[in-house]
């Protein structure tokens, strides 16, 4: 329906939104949220709702009743009280998970920590409205997407959000009503439910907001949080049969030189007792507490542990648990690289295992890890190099679709990895000195179809995945998972085996 169709209320929402999503203004104010760490996204604000304490919850349902504009706003008809009290909502929801230290439970403080964070950057910045505004373009980008894939949904789907965001338990209701508002969503009636469509307006703003998620950065934001969200599920997809399969258990069978080879990286990162420690990238918790970095620094010293990941987090937490409780030496953070919530010079040396070639920007988080280690100490890191899965010629009966994607679709695509000299090249431009390259290798075996999923989500494969929608990307999985079984009965165990060469890398801080 066109906007002039809608009447002058409606039509002047139409016109505000459209304004809003072309500005350069929108796009700054989403930077610095970015930056600021006042963040949205549905999978942590799912996921915090049962990680909160009671006295948490209530009091950040308390504290959006007090951001909301209660009284008309400068576009009412755009941005209604129930409305605002789902964006402020899932704001504060997303932005205490993401703060937070303790992955396990949410405490009244941190909320109110948080809360007060977010206060004062609204204030700073035009106020709780601009936050709702930041809402409206990531959650109509999510729902957009998931229209412009599926050419349309139901109505059930659309609000509980089945098809494109099932790790949410919110309701979609309101985000309907103003894709309605705005002239941007149609709704046609079949026999047995409504039909939502994204018409060519809705188009059009579909296309403004992905430019404004590029170019304020929170784009490559968003892949990480798909990917973990994602991931989240890895232990229950991971099958053959209905078992699961354990992250690490799988990691280490699959790379079987990985654990002697990061106990090595430990010895050339020189961390040692009475250190303090920032672990970049810590997953699980593989080397912290399975391979020796919190036994080579610890009681005297203390480790930090980062990573983007939540599901990763609470991997870790629960390994925590069963070795006999919180450390307090030890601290989780959830945190990007490229955004490291610590101050300058705050560590003894930072470190990071095969985290750099998923990092949406490998330099910045070099700088980053530089900003925050003192002067004279080390940055250390290990990653693995660009490899192609068009060279493994045992695997191509195997990986046939996912080749022709590639090849006909894009030619020029790149596996994960960085280039051999590249992250030396990104320390020294770091500004860090006496810069040392270690080279070498781990063989990883391919050696079950149940481990399928694993290698494609958790190797270099993982990119593959930015090239599909989510939808297309399951499908494709599904087939190799098929072709997995003929694949591993006809090959040798040699034949699935590839190498992979990567590089131990450690600079000074001057």
């Amino acid at each position: 329906m066109a906007c002039s169709a809608l009447g002058n209320p409606f039509l002047k929402a139409c016109e505000v939104w459209h304004d809003l999503l072309g500005s350069p203004a929108t796009a700054d104010f989403m930077r610095r949220s970015l930056d600021a760490g006042v963040v949205m996204d549905t999978w942590l604000s799912s996921h915090c709702q049962g990680s909160l304490t009671p006295e948490a919850r209530r009091f950040l349902l308390d504290t959006v009743e007090g951001l909301v504009l209660h009284e008309p706003t400068p576009f009412p008809f755009l941005f209604t009280s129930g409305f605002q009290k789902v964006a402020l909502h899932r704001i504060l929801l997303s932005t205490v998970l993401r703060n937070s230290e303790n992955k396990g439970e949410i405490s009244l403080a941190e909320a109110q920590t948080t809360a007060s964070e977010v206060r004062a950057f609204a204030a700073a910045n035009g106020g709780p409205l601009q936050l709702v505004l930041l809402y409206a373009i990531l959650v109509s980008q999510e729902n957009y997407q998931a229209l412009a894939q599926h050419r349309h949904l139901t109505r059930r789907d659309f609000i509980l959000g089945t098809r494109h965001r099932p790790w949410s338990d919110s309701f979609g209701g309101e985000e309907l009503e103003f894709g309605l508002k705005v002239g941007e969503l149609e709704i046609f009636a079949a026999v047995n439910d409504q039909h939502i469509y994204l018409n060519r307006r809705g188009l059009d703003s579909l296309q403004r907001m992905e430019a404004l998620l590029a170019a304020s950065g929170w784009k490559n934001w968003q892949v990480e949080q798909q990917n973990i969200s994602y991931i989240e599920h890895v232990d229950a997809q991971l099958t053959d049969t209905q078992a699961p399969v354990d992250y690490d258990v799988s990691y280490h069978r699959i790379a079987t030189a990985v654990a002697a080879e990061t106990t090595r990286f430990l010895d050339f990162s020189g961390v040692g007792p009475g250190m303090q420690v920032l672990e970049v990238g810590c997953g699980t918790g593989r080397m912290t507490l399975d391979l020796g970095l919190a036994d080579r620094v610890l009681p005297e010293g203390r480790v930090v542990a980062s990573d983007p990941s939540l599901w990763m987090l609470r991997k870790f937490h629960d390994k925590l648990r069963k070795w006999g409780g919180r450390l307090p030496q030890l601290t989780l953070s959830l945190a990007r690289a490229e955004n490291l919530p610590f101050g300058d010079a705050a560590f003894d040396t930072a470190v990071g295992f095969t985290f750099l070639p998923y990092a949406a920007d490998p330099a910045r988080a070099v700088r980053e890890m530089t900003r925050v280690t003192r002067p004279g100490g080390a940055v250390a890191t290990a990653v693995f190099l660009k490899w192609d899965a068009r060279a493994l010629a045992a695997f191509h009966p195997w990986l046939q679709p996912l080749l022709e994607i590639i090849r006909t679709h894009h030619p020029s695509f790149e596996f994960a990895g960085l280039d051999a000299g590249e992250t030396a090249d990104l320390f020294r431009a770091a500004g860090l000195v006496d810069v040392v390259t270690a080279p070498f290798s781990i063989p990883w075996v391919v050696d079950a179809s149940r481990l399928t999923r694993f290698t494609m989500e958790m190797t270099a494969f993982s990119k593959v995945h930015d090239l599909l929608p989510s939808v297309e990307w399951r499908f494709l999985l599904k087939k190799l998972e098929e072709d997995a079984k003929t694949f591993f009965s006809t090959t040798s165990r040699e034949e699935r085996t590839f190498t992979v060469d990567y590089e131990r890398v450690r600079g000074m801080v001057p």
